[in-house]
């Protein structure tokens, strides 16, 4: 039983951070993200350790921005963390509980925050320290603004996604789908963020030319949810 239930947590862990890579297959965190707000100042994030060694993490919480594609990261103390140092047994799940600040207040534009988690490695140790991310949210009062969308066509099968976040909060893009001409012409998991204020362009290889002046986009968010819009193509 206790084998069948450890092949099972190794299976979510492998899901739960893709494109890690191997060192990072024994360590899960869930959620990946957290929203804050005046209502719930306190947010909770588990490591499961699927490692048989014990292992040591700190945390450390910074304010993240973006410039375009460059992602920009301050220290922060706008967000309390305990544990700010913990270590974590062979196959156990340690709790990590995050809060606001008093002097942390919602803004009118969403403010964004990563907590790194940073495995600290025994003296002269000869592996590479991994580092894990989760996602802090603190949204504005009301959200405005929408975000738009556009297409580049960037010779026959490949095409640059513009995506414009004029509102005041992030835009995120689990797994999209790009129908054009009414065939699918493009299907992937950027998993990526778009925070307000900010544009980013992806690069795309697609299956098929677009061959349309417009083209369907459909964008499955955090929750599962999916959203189609009608994108210009150029």
């Amino acid at each position: 039983m206790r084998t069948a239930r450890v092949a099972a947590l190794f299976a979510a862990a492998m899901l739960a951070l893709p494109g890690l890579g191997p060192a990072y297959a024994s360590l899960q965190i869930s959620p990946r993200s957290v929203t804050l707000n005046a209502t719930h100042r306190v947010g909770q994030i588990a490591m499961n350790s699927l490692d048989a060694r014990d292992l040591i993490f700190d945390l450390e919480a910074v304010a993240w921005t973006q410039h375009g594609n460059d992602d920009s990261f301050t220290p922060t103390d706008d967000l309390a963390i305990v544990p700010p140092v913990y270590d974590v047994q062979p196959f156990r799940r340690v709790l990590v509980r995050v809060g606001l600040r008093d002097n942390a207040r919602a803004a009118t534009t969403e403010q964004a925050f990563q907590i790194r988690f940073r495995e600290v490695l025994p003296a002269g140790s000869a592996e590479t320290a991994r580092t894990l991310t989760a996602l802090v949210f603190l949204p504005p009062a009301q959200t405005q603004g929408e975000v738009k969308y556009t297409l580049q066509r960037d010779g026959e099968r490949n095409a640059k996604l513009t995506v414009d976040d004029q509102s005041n909060a992030h835009a995120y893009l689990g797994k999209i789908r790009i129908e054009s001409g009414g065939q699918e012409v493009y299907a992937g998991s950027p998993d990526a963020y778009v925070l307000a204020a900010n544009s980013r362009t992806f690069e795309l290889q697609l299956t098929h030319p677009l061959t349309a002046n417009e083209a369907q986009l459909s964008i499955e968010s955090a929750d599962n949810s999916s959203t189609t819009v009608d994108v210009p193509v150029h």
